[in-house]
C-alpha cells in the first residue's frame, strides 16, 4: 500500500475480503491475473504519489479517497466494476470469507 498511496502503517483484516481472475492479453500475450482485494483500516486519510514511477505519475490525475455515496453517484469507471455494491457491506462487518467477483469490465 506504501507504493500506490504512500502510507506506511495499516491494520489489514484477512482472509482477502474479495478474490477474482481475469485473462488479459498483456504485451500481446495472454495473461491470467489473479486479484486479491483486502480490507484495511488506517490511521491517516493522506496520500502521496511519492512511490509513483514516472509513468505512472505522468498517468494518474488525481489520487484521493472517495465516500461510498461519490462512488455510487460518480459516472467514473470504477473496478471492480460494481465496486460501490460490494463495498457498502463492509461498513458494517469484516467478512469471514473471501467472496469471489466478477473482474470484467462488461
Amino acid at each position: 500500500m506504501r507504493e500506490e498511496t504512500g502510507i506506511l502503517e495499516a491494520k489489514v483484516y484477512e482472509p482477502a475480503v474479495w478474490y477474482g481472475e481475469i485473462l488479459l492479453n498483456w504485451k500481446g500475450i495472454p495473461t491470467l491475473f489473479k486479484e486479491s482485494f483486502f480490507l484495511l483500516k488506517v490511521d491517516s486519510s493522506e496520500v502521496s504519489t511519492d512511490g509513483f514511477t514516472q509513468n505512472e505519475k505522468e498517468l494518474v490525475q488525481d489520487l484521493r479517497w472517495w465516500s461510498l455515496e461519490e462512488i455510487f453517484s460518480s459516472q467514473d469507471i470504477f473496478l471492480p466494476k460494481n465496486l460501490a455494491v460490494l463495498l457498502k457491506p463492509l461498513f458494517d462487518s469484516v467478512p469471514q470469507e473471501t467472496l469471489k467477483i466478477d473482474l470484467s469490465n462488461s
